[in-house]
């Protein structure tokens, strides 16, 4: 269309025009057509320039799209594990390096008494008997050191007092 008519326009000035314009005006006009042609051709370059810029912005979101489905399926996957956890039979905490508890399930619950409003935030000393105490610490420097502890046997003791045999997991 636009570019045909434009063309065309030239054509027929090219013709017509001499027999009426002196020469200045006529080389006047000549470059007002070219500059038209220019513009035109600048036009369908911003034009290409922007259907570029229009499929990168499409690869971006259509990127930004997947990124958003990943985290979406990453957050589902951990709130099964997140349920798996907190719902296992067995009692599972995590502490920090030092000691800390900073998670308690409900297997930890049934097994040594405790709420999770109880221990969260104190030490993990204070299910070890006094007598333990050493071995407990020697345990945690392991950990420190990136060692995993697999199936120690140990006595811990219940909110109620009560000693229990424990066999223990951990890893950093």
């Amino acid at each position: 269309g636009g570019q045909r008519s434009v063309e065309a326009g030239v054509a027929m000035a090219d013709v017509m025009l001499p027999l009426i314009l002196d020469n200045t005006s006529w080389k006047a006009f000549v470059e007002f057509l070219r500059a038209q042609m220019e513009f035109v051709e600048l036009k369908d370059e911003a034009k290409q320039e922007m259907i570029n810029r229009t499929r990168e912005i499409i690869r971006a979101n259509q990127h930004l799209k997947s990124i958003v489905a990943e985290r979406k399926r990453i957050e589902e996957r951990l709130t099964q594990l997140e349920s798996i956890i907190e719902f296992a039979n067995d009692a599972i905490m995590i502490h920090t390096l030092g000691g800390t508890i900073v998670s308690w399930n409900m297997g930890a619950v049934s097994v040594y008494g405790y709420s999770a409003s109880d221990v969260l935030g104190r030490s993990r000393y204070m299910l070890v008997p006094q007598d333990q105490l050493d071995e407990v610490s020697g345990i945690l420097k392991r950990l420190e050191r990136g060692e995993r502890i697999q199936l120690h046997e140990a006595v811990n003791i219940r909110k109620d007092g009560k000693r229990i045999n424990v066999s223990i997991t951990m890893s950093p």
